[in-house]
Formats: structure tokens, sequence, C-alpha cells
């Protein structure tokens, strides 16, 4: 969890498209689930990002089990700090 927008520390919206990268588990997908990311930073300054999984993404994602979810929710966390 981060305290700051680290984002907006360097100079960034928060905000990003994506087809997803690439698929980093096994099964139907054929590509990583985020589609958009938005900053979700509050008013009083409580850092958050918001991402949504969308399109075609959603329908290959929404089949695979909730462990696998899991995983693929921790790799895009890491994608979205690096």
């Amino acid at each position: 969890m981060h305290l700051q927008a680290f984002w907006r520390a360097a100079g960034l919206s928060g905000q990003a498209l994506a087809n997803g990268g690439k698929c980093v588990v096994s099964g139907n997908c054929d590509r990583g689930p985020l589609c958009v990311v938005f900053d979700g930073t509050s008013s009083s300054g409580n850092a958050a990002l918001i991402a949504f999984i969308g399109g075609e993404q959603h329908l290959q994602y929404e089949t695979l089990s909730v462990s696998v979810c899991i995983a693929v929710w921790q790799y895009s966390v890491k994608f979205i700090l690096h």
C-alpha cells in the first residue's frame, strides 16, 4: 500500500489505457486483464489507483478460478508499480 500518490510526485496522471499486455497465467486468456487505470486519489490525499477489466479480457478472465484471478491481480499490481 502506498501512502502517497507516487505517480503524481513523478508528474504523471495515474491514467493508463492498455490492451492487457502479455498473459501471465495458463488458461483461456491471451493477454493480461487491465484495460484502463484511473487516479482515484481522494480530495484528502488518500492515494488510490482504480483499474478496470473490460471487453474481451473480462470474458476471458471471468471463467478463471479465484486463485488464478488473485495471481493475475498481484502481477497487475507489480506491472502498475514498475
